[in-house]
């Protein structure tokens, strides 16, 4: 492999084993800008890797990486990182790396922390990267998702966690003079996935995803309605522009809900909806789907 080399992406199908021989040729290559170890059994930053001082970006998505200590000395002109499904679960000590990142861009991550979360979200620098977020085994009693701070956020998966209420915010410390001109919802969320999500029974604050296209919910047991009626106009109430949900919304999952009863109170129209699956939601009517041309698969 030429040291002038730029790119490099490691095959990632279906998991591709990195020896130490494969680490010492990736070394070598130190005007290497953009490598791509996603699906592989890679599990720490080699003092080799943390030499390629040339990295902008740096893919270590579903890898088995436990650190990333010592990154944001090591690697100091990464622009993208991504962890997503990785064995990393930021802490308070990933935090301050990730801080020493001056020219970060794209962040993917994992959380299992409700208070680590809310540190992310207040240094807003760091939290405007993160454009793919996995939480995971979470407990707390309340979740709070700022719409300023993870304004990139694209992709939301939630899983194996118990919260009782997931609360939306839109105030910024850091850019209060800009609040009356921006919006209090997720601009670019496009794809929300949630399993094995104990203790809600309603999910109204999706309505700060209007974007949203892919809605995948699944074995939440207390579930009981997606849009709660009067959550629902409270909301529409301070922010008009909220009112229809799911209007861009393409593919609807519904899977092993025991409890759920309703989309929301008045059946949504779904104009953009492609697809539909719904299996193991007894009590959900299929009125709950009117007016839309999509494909359905309903498991009664």
């Amino acid at each position: 492999m030429s040291s002038m080399m730029r790119y490099l992406a490691v095959p990632n199908a279906p998991i591709f084993r990195l020896y130490f021989s494969g680490i010492t040729k990736i070394c070598s290559l130190t005007s290497l800008q953009y490598l791509n170890l996603s699906y592989t059994d890679i599990s720490s930053l080699s003092i080799g890797l943390k030499g390629l001082r040339k990295l902008i970006s740096l893919d270590l998505e579903w890898t088995s990486l436990t650190s990333i200590d010592g990154i944001g000395t090591s690697l100091p002109n990464l622009q993208v990182l991504k962890l997503y499904k990785s064995h990393v679960f930021i802490d308070a000590r990933s935090i301050e790396e990730l801080q020493l990142l001056e020219h970060l861009k794209i962040l993917t991550v994992n959380v299992k922390d409700a208070l680590i979360l809310e540190s992310i979200q207040r240094v807003e620098r760091l939290a405007s990267c993160v454009q793919r977020l996995w939480i995971i085994e979470l407990s707390a009693e309340v979740l709070t998702l700022n719409t300023v701070a993870l304004g990139g956020l694209r992709e939301l998966f939630i899983f194996l966690s118990e919260i009782s209420e997931i609360k939306i915010d839109w105030k910024s410390k850091e850019k209060e003079d800009l609040l009356c001109n921006s919006s209090p919802c997720f601009k670019h969320l496009s794809s929300i996935v949630i399993i094995d999500l104990e203790g809600p029974k309603e999910l109204t604050w999706l309505l700060f995803a209007p974007n949203l296209k892919h809605l995948e919910v699944a074995y939440s047991g207390s579930l009981e309605e997606i849009i709660n009626k009067e959550k629902g106009m409270s909301i529409s109430n301070v922010h008009p522009d909220l009112t229809v949900p799911f209007e861009k919304l393409e593919s609807l999952t519904l899977r092993g809900l025991p409890k759920l009863k309703r989309i929301c109170s008045n059946p949504p129209a779904l104009p953009s909806l492609k697809k539909i699956v719904v299996e193991r939601c007894r009590k959900l009517p299929l009125e709950s789907f009117r007016d839309t041309n999509s494909s359905k698969e309903v498991d009664e």
